[in-house]
């Protein structure tokens, strides 16, 4: 007769640390392997079988696909905070800034200017408007 023991493989579920953990090994490692081995769990105190549940193949499947996405969005919205935080921040925006809000301050007040009533000025202006067609 042989003796056997019950040795806990390097991920399992049976405290909440170990559990984090393998969620965290399963999303960011290779899963296969723990898929297997959460297939052949059977129950408290009970031997293993192979592939006698395959709902935690379905749990592990599911959980990759919608952790994917979950971290998938955190990155881009971390991405896209840092681009939006940094926005205007450097020396050339600033000066751009500041040249732009020169510009709106210094405009010209009207945007048509009257014609001119000079008789010079308005022989000048039919002249150059005569060559220019």
């Amino acid at each position: 007769m042989i003796q056997r023991a019950w040795i806990n493989p390097a991920f399992h579920f049976d405290s909440f640390s170990e559990a984090f953990m393998t969620l965290f090994v399963v999303q960011t490692y290779k899963y296969v392997f723990i898929m297997q081995m959460s297939m052949d769990m059977t129950g408290e105190g009970m031997s293993s079988a192979r592939n006698a549940s395959i709902y935690n193949a379905l749990f592990f499947i599911s959980y990759v696909m919608v952790g994917g996405v979950f971290v998938m969005n955190l990155f881009v919205a971390y991405i896209v905070d840092g681009f939006n935080l940094s926005k205007g921040s450097t020396t050339a925006d600033v000066y751009y800034n500041r040249f732009m809000g020169q510009l709106k301050r210094s405009r010209p007040k009207y945007k048509h200017f009257s014609l001119p009533q000079n008789r010079l000025s308005v022989l000048c202006r039919e002249l150059i408007g005569k060559l220019l067609l």
